[in-house]
């Protein structure tokens, strides 16, 4: 992909999260009313993670997340090196678990 579409996907994928969380007030309005809720929360939910992903999987510098200054879907790419080797030098939350008991 170019990089004028991504730049255009990550604002479309920005103006859906941004519906995403008002599709909430009809489904809060639903369930004070004792009704149960419309699908299109969650709808909207799952396109905005796709497109999210979407533009992930396709940005070609890293830098949306956290880790190692990797994008988040890194390892799914071929060109970003070995997603093991990164879980094998982390620290488990768990290993610090067993320490305590």
């Amino acid at each position: 992909m170019s990089e004028k579409a991504l730049t255009g996907l990550g604002w479309f994928a920005t103006c859906v999260s941004v519906m995403m969380y008002v599709s909430y007030i009809p489904q809060i309005m639903n369930n004070l009313h004792g009704m149960k809720g419309t699908p299109i929360q969650p709808l909207v939910a799952a396109i905005n993670c796709t497109l999210w992903v979407t533009l992930c999987a396709f940005k070609e510098e890293p830098g949306l997340s956290g880790r190692n200054g990797k994008c988040a879907g890194h390892h799914l790419r071929p060109d970003c090196g070995n997603y093991g080797d990164y879980l094998s030098k982390t620290k488990s939350p768990l290993s610090s678990a067993k320490d305590f008991f």
